[in-house]
C-alpha cells in the first residue's frame, strides 16, 4: 500500500516534479531491462541498497556517492539519456570547457588563495564530478 500524503502538504512544484519523475520511471519500467537507462538505474539502485545495508557510515556514504555518480556519469558520457535531452560534449568541447573552468578559477582565486585555486580547479574542472553533476542537473534531472 502506498504512502498517502495529503494534497494540502504538496506544493504545485512538488506535485509536478513527482509526476514527471513517475512518468520517467514508468517509461523505464516498461522497457526494463532493454533500455540503457534501466541498466544504469539497476546499477545505481544496487549501490544505493548496499549503502542502506551498511553499518559503517563512511561505507554507506561511498555507496550512495557511487550510486549518484553512476547515473551522472552515464548521462554525461551519453550512455543514458533519461529523457533529459542532455547533449554530451565531444572531446574538443570538454577540453575547452575544462580550460575555461581553470581560467575562471585562476582569475577568481589564485591572487588571494593559491591553495583554494588548486583545490577547486582540480575538483571542479579536472576530476569533474561536481561540474558533471551541475551540467546534468541543469538538464533537469534534479531541478
Amino acid at each position: 500500500m502506498a504512502c498517502q500524503v495529503p494534497d494540502a502538504e504538496l506544493t504545485d512544484r512538488t506535485r509536478n516534479a513527482n509526476w514527471e519523475d513517475l512518468k520517467v520511471f514508468d517509461q523505464l519500467l516498461r522497457q526494463f531491462p532493454a533500455s540503457s537507462e534501466a541498466l544504469v538505474l539497476d546499477e545505481a539502485m544496487d549501490w544505493y541498497n548496499r549503502g542502506r545495508a551498511s553499518r559503517n557510515p563512511f561505507t554507506a556514504f561511498l555507496c550512495y556517492y557511487i550510486s549518484f555518480e553512476s547515473v551522472v556519469g552515464s548521462v554525461v558520457e551519453g550512455s543514458a539519456d533519461f529523457h533529459l535531452e542532455y547533449r554530451a560534449e565531444n572531446r574538443e568541447e570538454r577540453r575547452r570547457l575544462r580550460a575555461r573552468c581553470i581560467e575562471d578559477k585562476y582569475r577568481l582565486l589564485y591572487g588571494n588563495d593559491p591553495a583554494a585555486f588548486v583545490q577547486q580547479a582540480y575538483f571542479d574542472c579536472l576530476v569533474g564530478v561536481t561540474e558533471r553533476a551541475r551540467r546534468v542537473s541543469g538538464a533537469g534531472l534534479w531541478t
